[in-house]
């Protein structure tokens, strides 16, 4: 996987993403990010990831909720680099890291998560133009006699 670019757009696999600011472009970053989303969900059916390294080592399955996804395609309307990032959705998910518990930052989430994690992964050699870290909040829920971790947001730096 190769990332080109040229003035105005920034070129993954078949995505052209738009790097410009106007209404036009941000509508076409968000409309790329629910079509990666598609293609990722199509390849992963239950809408979960196996990851070793959130849990201490735990093969911990984690969730990725519509929430997220209409987050992201939020922050994609204004700053290219979100779509960059969610690109790599799939890698960040298997082989993010724990970092520490972090307390959850919205009324909402506190009320339906019991506590969270914070996770992150250091950019490949392709991204790092665009971004160093991808950050992710894990939320964690209890169902019955499962516990269910759910990514709640994700932030690039």
């Amino acid at each position: 996987m190769q990332i080109t670019e040229d003035n105005e757009n920034i070129y993954i696999e078949d995505y052209t993403i738009p790097k410009g600011e106007t209404k036009a472009d941000g509508e076409e970053r968000r409309r790329i990010v629910w079509q990666m989303y598609e293609v990722w969900k199509t390849e992963n059916p239950s809408g979960r990831r196996i990851n070793k390294n959130i849990v201490k080592g735990i093969e911990t399955e984690i969730c990725v909720e519509k929430s997220l996804i209409s987050e992201v395609a939020l922050h994609a309307y204004s700053n290219f680099r979100n779509v960059i990032a969610f690109y790599y959705l799939d890698s960040i998910l298997r082989v993010a890291k724990f970092i520490k518990n972090s307390d959850l930052a919205s009324q909402k989430q506190k009320k339906y998560f019991k506590g969270g994690y914070m996770a992150e992964l250091h950019a490949t050699i392709q991204a790092k133009p665009y971004f160093e870290k991808a950050k992710l909040m894990v939320g964690v829920t209890r169902k019955k006699e499962r516990i269910m971790y759910s990514v709640t947001a994700m932030a690039i730096t």
